[in-house]
């Protein structure tokens, strides 16, 4: 007879041992490996504190993971290719800037997110089933959290100045409420999925955590998270039912879509008699606003951008990027002189660099002024703004 050894939780405890000591020290390291990750994906809705606990997690969860082991996948070679030349690319190509604030932080991030972003595809790689539905569990908290103090921000359950608040409309722990509504899309589709297809045990439970983000995304009154909740839902809905492998889960879809279509329909008529909800619904619910409208308003910035990238399809390079004068909404653009009750912060901090010559349009196109030009050449701090600044010192020091 060969003896066989017990690893893990099923070896036996010897009496007096404590329960860590019982276990072997890669199974400890796996549950703080996974209590770390969960705690890493909790933490996406801090998005209001600079650093976020999100970055202070991420570090000891990457080496943890990286320690135990994560499998490459031949499957992820062209996402890992792809990351690499984007990176690489991007280093290489803001090389001359990275000693200026913006161009250096921004290629910090970036190679900080390929990095976030390859070490995701390494995890899944390994067990997807189970770590995705943990990961899925660990954001359906993040989404619970965000949404409850989406809904206290709007209510000013707490004061002013513990939770953001923008116009009248919920944002809680994030600073934009567009940003809050698209992030609790996914934990809404992730319930209603679990609903309709009966992968939940706990229906009650499930049903009142998706009225509370559904009620959240509606307070957002963010209208693109409006739309893209409903199509995720019609859309996720619609191939459930084509997949559904029998009559009686079909017939549970439609049953339990029905259900929930009533629950939501009776939620949003219990926030209608709120004071302010439905004034606010009726301000937010059309299809454009004065801000989108215009030459230089949203819709308009994004057709001349099409124009633009049809001009130019290597792109503004560095320092002439969004920030340019010709994304503007306020025209003309003008430096108030300081003597005038004006301040030079208040000017536009559009970009130095050329307009791209272009007829069509140029018209229409906000002008600087020449206390504009001076004003933003004082003020900025981007190599060509240098040079001609270093320029005129010398010319004027000459003469």
């Amino acid at each position: 007879m060969h003896a066989t050894t017990l690893a893990g939780p099923d070896r036996p405890r010897n009496v007096g041992a404590s329960r860590l000591g019982s276990l072997p020290v890669r199974t400890a390291l796996e549950w703080l490996g996974y209590g770390l990750f969960w705690l890493f994906l909790f933490f996406t809705c801090f998005t209001f504190l600079r650093p976020s606990p999100y970055d202070f997690v991420a570090i000891p969860t990457l080496l943890l993971w990286s320690l135990l082991g994560l499998r490459f996948h031949r499957a992820a070679i062209a996402i890992f290719a792809l990351l690499l030349l984007y990176g690489t690319c991007l280093v290489i190509s803001l090389l001359p800037y990275l000693d200026e604030t913006l161009p250096g932080e921004w290629t910090f991030q970036s190679v900080y997110l390929i990095v976030t972003g390859v070490f995701f595809v390494m995890f899944f790689s390994d067990q997807t089933t189970r770590r995705v539905e943990f990961a899925l569990g660990a954001y359906l908290a993040s989404c619970l959290f965000a949404a409850v103090c989406g809904i206290l921000s709007y209510f000013d359950v707490l004061g002013d100045g513990v939770l953001f608040k923008m116009d009248g409309r919920a944002s809680g722990v994030f600073e934009d409420p567009n940003l809050l509504g698209s992030f609790l899309i996914l934990a809404a589709l992730y319930l209603i999925h679990n609903l309709i297809t009966g992968r939940t045990r706990r229906i009650l439970a499930s049903l009142v955590a998706l009225l509370v983000i559904l009620a959240c995304i509606f307070l957002s009154f963010s209208r693109g998270s409006w739309a893209a909740c409903v199509l995720g839902i019609g859309l996720m809905t619609a191939m459930a039912w084509v997949t559904a492998p029998t009559r009686a889960l079909r017939r549970r879809i439609a049953g339990l879509g029905a259900v929930a279509l009533v629950c939501g329909g009776a939620m949003i008529a219990g926030l209608f008699a709120v004071d302010g909800v439905a004034a606010r619904f009726s301000d937010r619910a059309v299809a454009t606003k004065d801000y989108d409208e215009g030459e230089t308003g949203r819709f308009g910035n994004q057709r001349r951008g099409m124009e633009m990238l049809l001009e130019r399809p290597e792109g503004f390079g560095p320092c002439a990027g969004a920030a340019s004068s010709t994304w503007s909404r306020t025209t003309p653009i003008s430096a108030p002189s300081p003597t005038a009750g004006g301040s030079p912060a208040s000017a536009s901090s559009a970009s130095c660099s050329p307009r791209p010559s272009s007829d069509s349009g140029s018209a229409s196109r906000p002008r600087r002024t020449s206390a504009s030009r001076r004003s933003h050449g004082r003020r900025c701090s981007c190599s060509s703004c240098r040079a001609s600044r270093s320029t005129s010192r010398s010319g004027a020091t000459s003469t």
